[in-house]
C-alpha cells in the first residue's frame, strides 16, 4: 500500500511541477510547487504575499520560508 501512496504522489508532484512550468511560461510569473495537506500544490509568490499581508500565515513566517521548503520553484 505504501508503495501505491508513493507512486501517486510522485504522479500528482510531477503533474504540479508541469503545471507550474507552463503556467511561468504563459505569464512569467514565480511559481512554487508546495506541500499542502500532503498534496503538491502549485501557488505563486504573489499568492503568498497576499496571504500574509491578510494575516493568514502565522506570525514571523515569510515568503522565503516558503521557498526554502519548496518542492519546486519556477524560474
Amino acid at each position: 500500500m505504501k508503495i501505491i501512496k508513493r507512486i501517486v504522489w510522485q504522479w500528482r508532484k510531477y503533474i504540479a511541477i508541469k503545471t507550474a512550468i507552463r503556467a511561468h511560461e504563459a505569464d512569467g510569473k514565480k511559481y512554487l510547487v508546495i506541500n499542502l495537506d500532503g498534496k503538491p500544490t502549485v501557488v505563486t509568490k504573489g499568492k503568498i504575499r497576499e496571504m500574509k499581508k491578510r494575516g493568514l500565515l502565522k506570525k514571523g513566517v515569510t515568503v522565503q520560508d516558503f521557498e526554502n521548503r519548496a518542492i519546486f520553484i519556477s524560474k
